[in-house]
């Protein structure tokens, strides 16, 4: 008879209040990490664009090196520059001096800027230059290797070539951005 009492009894109020409150909180924690894991991700895509746009960026210093060297040489605008169009207002025709100057400061500012990116990801994938896989970020980054070229290289499977360069990516991730990259958590101290 006890049996049947235990069995049949049912839970109180207060109870169904504290499993309700319990799976909600499991839920909510659940669904947190899994935000966190898809913000740590976006790092680690960030991490892959500036690794891809790496060379790009070094070629672009380079020409724009020799533009702003080619203006001053010449000590005017290039014939063809579309750059103008955008020191120009509506209606204010600029003095071509004040817009040959503003060119150059705009191209000067480029180079800054690319440049200050191009060694921020340098200095982040030394970190990683010890590896022996670090040659897989170099050849898919900087060469364009595919990961079938790669991993003859590497003389292995191309699933590992992505497996290792993955881990690298992702430490070189955590290099750049610090925490967030391992927990997705943005920083509450900006």
């Amino acid at each position: 008879m006890e049996e049947q009492e235990v069995k049949a009894k049912k839970p109180t109020v207060k109870e169904l209040i504290e499993q309700t409150v319990e799976i909600a909180v499991a839920k909510a924690i659940k669904a947190m990490y899994i935000e966190s894991r898809k913000k740590a991700d976006d790092y680690y895509k960030m991490t892959m664009h500036r690794l891809e746009a790496l060379p790009v960026l070094i070629e672009r210093v380079e020409d724009n090196k020799d533009r702003l060297a080619e203006m001053e040489l010449e000590g005017t605008l290039p014939q063809t520059s579309k750059s103008i169009v955008k020191f120009q207002a509506d209606g204010v025709r600029a003095d071509p001096m004040e817009m040959f100057d503003a060119v150059k400061q705009s191209l000067r500012a480029h180079i800054i800027m690319d440049t200050e990116e191009i060694e921020e990801v340098k200095k982040a994938m030394e970190y990683v230059a010890d590896d022996a896989y670090y040659d897989t970020i170099r050849l898919r980054f900087m060469e364009r290797k595919s990961d079938y070229e790669v991993a003859e290289v590497f003389c292995c499977d191309e699933t590992t070539i992505r497996r290792n360069r993955s881990r690298l990516v992702h430490l070189i991730s955590v290099r750049l951005y610090g925490v967030p990259a391992v927990t997705g958590e943005t920083s509450k101290c900006t």
